[in-house]
């Protein structure tokens, strides 16, 4: 049986999510500077887990930070080993296939653990997040974005397959409807979107304290940033009408927007320190 390929518009908006990671690694290695003791991530060690294309950690190692990013598809990881050849990542970066269920590390290793859309692809999200604390040293930080389930956004336009309605169906009946109905790619690759109490209720079951980071979509909007997706690139144009970029301003600061409009959350865990 062949294998099918994504739909041309699909394998289009992959691809443009892919090329923004560097630039939003770059902007994330600033945003949590701000959370650790020392002034610059020289040295630090950092793993990216389920990296993809493994331009997060490559931002990372740019900013002095000894990286480790692992990554479960074989083929990513072929792919990325040639791109980094050519690029001289140099010896601050290194590549690893693994599972995040299975992180093949010792205790207390890194400094800061970043699982950037991960969450809501892993068969045992609570597992995940047991061996990322497990890996983090006391002191350190996890970072973690995945979609919202109740977005708005997100149920008019699913932020993987751009099809409304995906991520309120149980995960048979979506990858039915996005796979044999559609026909839009080969295989669903998502589990299951989340709540803001079951994120945090997920990382407070290891110990680590969890805290949303705010403010991105705010940046976005300041910014008039044009989203990847076609189907909501609508929404930037919107912004300069009279008027509309301070009126979304004031709604991004508000409860109901983090909670049923804005796509994706991010949270910070944090790993108690040791008390000696």
């Amino acid at each position: 049986m062949s294998v099918q390929q994504p739909r041309e518009d699909l394998a289009a908006f992959y691809q443009a999510y892919t090329d923004s990671r560097l630039k939003f690694g770059e902007e994330l290695g600033r945003r949590l500077a701000a959370y650790r003791d020392a002034q610059s991530w020289q040295g630090a060690a950092v793993l990216d887990v389920g990296c993809g294309d493994g331009r997060i950690a490559q931002a990372f190692a740019g900013c002095g930070a000894q990286v480790t990013a692992l990554e479960r598809s074989l083929n990513r990881v072929a792919n990325m080993a040639r791109r980094l050849a050519s690029q001289s990542a140099g010896p601050r970066f290194r590549l690893l296939a693994g599972d995040g269920h299975e992180l093949p590390f010792a205790n207390e290793k890194f400094d800061l653990i970043i699982l950037s859309d991960v969450i809501e692809h892993v068969k045992n999200p609570l597992r995940v997040v047991q061996e990322a604390a497990r890996v983090l040293r006391p002191g350190g930080i996890a970072y973690a974005s995945m979609p919202s389930r109740y977005s708005i956004l997100n149920l008019v336009s699913d932020p993987h397959y751009q099809v409304p309605g995906v991520g309120l169906m149980p995960r048979w009946l979506a990858a039915w409807y996005v796979v044999r109905l559609l026909r839009l790619t080969d295989g669903y690759r998502t589990e299951r979107y989340f709540t803001w109490g079951e994120v945090v209720g997920l990382f407070r079951r290891v110990g680590l304290e969890c805290r949303e980071l705010k403010g991105r979509y705010e940046r976005k909007i300041e910014a008039g940033e044009v989203p990847n997706a076609p189907s909501r690139r609508w929404m930037a144009n919107l912004l300069y009408l009279p008027g509309m970029r301070r009126l979304a301003l004031r709604l991004a600061r508000t409860r109901f927007f983090r909670y049923f409009i804005q796509p994706g959350w991010e949270f910070l865990a944090f790993k108690p320190a040791s008390v000696g």
